[in-house]
C-alpha cells in the first residue's frame, strides 16, 4: 500500500462536472457546470498517515488502530478513482500486487543496485520509472540441494 500511496500510477487531475442544479461540497455551493476534481498524488499528502506523510515508511501500515488504518486504506484507495468511474479492475489488481510481492519475496533476496539514485522517475499524467536496477538472488530455503 505505501509503494502506491508515495507513488500512485496516475498523477492528473480526477475531474468532474458539477450536475445543472448545483450542489455543496463540504458546506460550500458549488455552481452546476463547474469542473471540480482531485489530483491522486495529492489525496496522499494526508495527515491520516502521520506526520511523517511526505516519507516513504511501509511500516506505518503495522499498528493496532484498526479504523485508522481502514482510513488509511480508503485514502490510498483514491489512486483508482472514486464513484462511477473507479477502476473496475482494482480488487484484481490489489490481489495482484500483494500476491507478486508476497512470492518475489518469499523466493527471492532482492536489493537497489545503486540505493543513493534508485531510479529516474518522469510524470506524464502517468508516472514513468527508467533506469531501476535490482539484484535478485533466490532464498537458500527455496534452492533445491
Amino acid at each position: 500500500m505505501e509503494g502506491l500511496r508515495k507513488h500512485p500510477p496516475a498523477a492528473q487531475l480526477r475531474e468532474r462536472m458539477v450536475p445543472p442544479e448545483g450542489d455543496y461540497i463540504n458546506g460550500y455551493r458549488v455552481p452546476g457546470g463547474t469542473y471540480i476534481g482531485f489530483n491522486t498524488w495529492g489525496t496522499q499528502l494526508n495527515e491520516i498517515f502521520g506526520e511523517d506523510y511526505e516519507v516513504f515508511r511501509p511500516e506505518r501500515w503495522l499498528i493496532k488502530d484498526v479504523e485508522r488504518v481502514k482510513a488509511m486504506r480508503r485514502t490510498v484507495e483514491l489512486v483508482f478513482g472514486h464513484g462511477s468511474t473507479k477502476c473496475l479492475g482494482m480488487p484484481i489488481a490489489m490481489t495482484e500486487l500483494f500476491k507478486t510481492i508476497f512470492e518475489l519475496l518469499r523466493h527471492f533476496d532482492i536489493t537497489v543496485a545503486n540505493p543513493q539514485s534508485p531510479w529516474t522517475s518522469v510524470c506524464y499524467g502517468i508516472f514513468f520509472q527508467t533506469d531501476f536496477n535490482v539484484r535478485i538472488t533466490p532464498r537458500r530455503s527455496c534452492i533445491d540441494i
